[in-house]
């Protein structure tokens, strides 16, 4: 398959495309070309803004995918989709679209994003099911602009064939994962680690390369409709735990 990834050169990306290479896969990275990853290096690279990049015509358009790959670089949003559902619709490519767990009520009632929440332990069960109720406002904490719930229904609006990955807290090797918070503080041997609410927060993470896994089974199994599917981890710590890990 012709696999077009957008947004290719940093955390998600990278991991993707080299499980979608190893898969025999046909590969472009489509990006500002404001940023290169030496793990992309060797596949193709389309170079644009993202208005560029998706308009009738523009590069997506010309190399005639049949994927494609969105990691929303900068943040998703209703424009992003519709423009997303757009590009899609003239090759007739299926859609993965990386979306997150941030669309549910789940993440909003103890507010997680900015540690404002009142409510430590949310009322939906664990593990979340991709029917579990979600959010109607913005995300808290989120960046102005930036909202998964959104883009997810801009793609369903447009009756877009798309597949909806909600990861959970992607963790792994990069210089800005969420872990260094609290690897930083273990190395410069701090016994203090003030964790939220207490340590007692539920969250479902997710390993990097679980997810570019889901990624390439999400391109390979195209659907005639919206699937949405969660991707996490099979087994869950509260952060106290995490913490404890790291520790």
């Amino acid at each position: 398959m012709k696999v077009v990834v957008i947004g290719g050169t940093k955390f998600v990306g990278p991991a993707a495309v080299a499980r979608l290479v190893a898969g025999g896969h046909e590969v472009a990275v489509a990006h500002s070309g404001a940023h290169e990853h030496p793990a992309v290096g060797a596949v193709k690279h389309l170079h644009g803004d993202r208005d560029g990049l998706l308009s009738p015509d523009g590069h997506i358009d010309s190399w005639r995918p049949d994927a494609i790959v969105d990691t929303f670089p900068g943040g998703a949003s209703a424009k992003k989709g519709e423009q997303l559902a757009s590009c899609a619709a003239q090759p007739g490519a299926h859609v993965v679209a990386i979306s997150s767990v941030d669309v549910y009520q789940h993440g909003v009632d103890p507010r997680m994003g900015d540690g404002s929440g009142s409510l430590a332990m949310p009322v939906d069960p664990i593990p979340l099911r991709e029917d579990a109720r979600r959010r109607v406002g913005p995300y808290p904490g989120a960046a102005p602009g930036h909202d998964n719930v959104a883009m997810e229904d801009a793609l369903a609006g447009a009756a877009c064939p798309a597949t909806l990955l909600r990861p959970g807290a992607i963790y792994g090797t990069h210089p800005t994962a969420r872990e260094w918070t609290l690897v930083r503080k273990v190395a410069r041997g701090e016994r203090d680690l003030p964790l939220p609410d207490g340590g007692v927060q539920l969250f479902h993470r997710v390993a990097l390369d679980r997810l570019a896994r889901a990624i390439v089974a999400a391109t390979e199994r195209p659907t005639g409709g919206v699937l949405v599917c969660n991707v996490v981890d099979p087994y869950e710590r509260d952060y106290s735990g995490l913490a404890r890990r790291i520790g």
